[in-house]
């Protein structure tokens, strides 16, 4: 399924821990991280946390997992990972 997405320019953005479980969004030159958390939390009205609180994870490929920065271009990141899971939730302090 989730290649299946992303082949149309969409990834499935995971968030387990939250009511919205999962969102597709699509891919564009402009698209950040940032703007994947924003998005979620606009469409999820019961999450009580603050965008900072969050973080969209990169899980798969030659990494394990890490905290994407908020200014990293999805599109850019999902040719070098097509293969990757992408998941928001809490940061890791």
């Amino acid at each position: 399924m989730q290649l299946q997405e992303s082949s149309q320019g969409f990834i499935r953005v995971q968030a387990p821990q939250f009511n919205k479980v999962s969102m597709a969004v699509q891919l564009t030159g402009e698209l950040q991280a940032a703007d994947v958390l924003t998005r979620f939390l606009s469409q999820d009205s019961s999450v009580a946390v603050e965008q900072e609180e969050l973080c969209l994870y990169e899980i798969g490929g030659n990494i394990k997992e890490r905290c994407l920065d908020g200014e990293t271009y999805m599109k850019d990141l999902f040719e070098l990972n097509p293969t990757a899971e992408w998941v928001i939730r809490a940061v890791h302090r």
